[in-house]
């Protein structure tokens, strides 16, 4: 894979199908508790 695909991989929904969904979305970013966190 160059960096050309890699760029265009939509990330937020590669995680969503592994069950991570953001805590808060915006146009240009989206943000994710991280797993160590201890938050639920």
């Amino acid at each position: 894979m160059d960096c050309e695909k890699a760029r265009n991989i939509d990330i937020v929904s590669t995680l969503a199908k592994s069950g991570h969904f953001p805590v808060r979305k915006t146009d240009k970013e989206a943000w994710f508790r991280a797993k160590y966190d201890g938050r639920p």
